[in-house]
């Protein structure tokens, strides 16, 4: 893919996800259901998936020892944690 994304951090707001007053994406399925809102703060979750993630693999590709069972022992165990719960909208 050639052209780069909107930046984060995006926000889901009712059924639509914004990028500080930047329009990105409009939900239009489950017509204002739970899950409508649902997949509204997952797309809105993206950017912050793909950042832990890109930094997970930087990390293992430099050989890094990375326990993801341990949620106190690494940064990134906490950022994707954390990322997961927004993406879930808890």
């Amino acid at each position: 893919m050639s052209a780069e994304y909107t930046p984060g951090p995006w926000k889901g707001e009712k059924y639509c996800v914004w990028a500080g007053d930047k329009y990105v994406a409009g939900v239009q399925t489950g017509n204002g259901s739970d899950e409508q809102r649902a997949n509204c703060m997952l797309i809105a979750a993206a950017p912050a998936l793909l950042e832990v993630l890109q930094e997970l693999i930087r990390l293992a590709d430099d050989g890094a020892y990375i326990d993801l069972a341990d949620q106190e022992a690494t940064p990134i165990s906490r950022r994707l944690r954390q990322a997961i719960k927004e993406a879930r909208n808890e």
